[in-house]
């Protein structure tokens, strides 16, 4: 029986990831990336002697990349290393005051005498509140790819749909609700980073990435971040996914509803049975689908995420 073909445009984490589950579940894959490299915002640069990870930072949830690689019937740290930075995060504030994260809530770090013994138990209440809403997240969007809402309603029914995902408070208001500690408030609001979004607008259930972050862990990759995409590339080598770099895909064709093959920049036509965009929705919708501007209206509601300035500074002494 002849394989079916999958086609993966984009060579991002998300499309290298892609590619190697099909491949595991034994499909003839395919990846096309226009750049020179894979890794997409994941990248790196070095000069003058410096190495510098650009895009990423750090690694949260790597089971799920490790699956990919057990998949394989591979161990992970056989192609990149992971470790865990004593402090995750530390967390500066205006009057002076800081707080550090660490591995373990209970000995959670701070300046001065900003953290009372009232405001650990509203942390400790916070974080069982926010493991239910990842064990919740993990149950249907994690592993059965549940994304909107009339999906949710068929894994999860109406009420857990609701009450159990905290659904009409946003991240914020679960925040607040539950933490007194104006600092530790501003803390656990900044899990919003991950999204690009704002803790005041973002919904409720983004409040399970704290424990996410703390029963997962935070990880450094070591000799920088952009070796998890070194190690995922030579995976795809050795289970024999094709690589195609500096290779644009310019369109994929849509026939009766049903997409078809996709089109090099050079003029190339590949036909596939199932196709994974790794690109930003909308572009991909613009660029490569072609969508009409009334399909793309509704859209509009959706704005960008919030982007930040980052320095990359090499220095001669600490």
């Amino acid at each position: 029986m002849e394989k079916k073909k999958a086609i993966i445009i984009g060579g991002g984490l998300g499309g290298m990831s892609a590619a190697l589950s099909l491949k595991n579940k034994g499909y003839d894959v395919e990846l096309f990336e226009k750049n020179s490299k894979l890794g997409g915002k994941l990248n790196v640069l070095k000069k003058e002697g410096f190495s510098f990870d650009l895009g990423p930072s750090i690694l949260t949830l790597p089971h799920i990349f490790e699956k990919l690689f057990t998949d394989a019937g591979k161990s992970m740290e056989d192609y990149f290393k992971i470790k865990e930075p004593d402090i995750q995060w530390r967390c500066f504030f205006e009057d002076g005051e800081r707080i550090d994260l660490v591995n373990d809530m209970g000995k959670i770090k701070c300046s001065g005498n900003i953290l009372s013994d009232s405001d650990i138990a509203d942390l400790k209440e916070f974080m069982a509140y926010s493991k239910k809403l990842y064990e919740q997240v993990e149950s249907g969007y994690f592993n059965k790819a549940v994304d909107t809402f009339r999906q949710a309603l068929r894994v999860y029914g109406l009420w857990n749909s609701i009450f159990k995902f905290d659904f009409f408070s946003t991240m914020h208001e679960g925040v607040s609700r539950r933490i007194k500690n104006r600092h530790l408030v501003k803390v656990m609001d900044f899990f919003v980073k991950y999204v690009g979004s704002s803790p005041y607008e973002a919904p409720a259930v983004l409040n399970m990435i704290p424990y996410a972050q703390f029963y997962h862990g935070l990880w450094y990759v070591e000799g920088g971040m952009y070796n998890l995409a070194v190690g995922l590339r030579k995976l795809m080598e050795e289970t024999g996914a094709g690589i195609n770099l500096n290779t644009e895909i310019k369109e994929l064709v849509i026939e009766n509803n049903r997409a078809t093959k996709v089109l090099t920049s050079a003029g190339k036509e590949i036909r596939g049975d199932i196709f994974v965009s790794n690109m930003e929705v909308i572009p991909a919708y613009q660029e490569l689908t072609r969508e009409s501007n009334s399909f793309l209206r509704k859209y509009d509601k959706f704005e960008p995420a919030c982007s930040g300035l980052t320095l990359h500074l090499g220095t001669n002494k600490k």
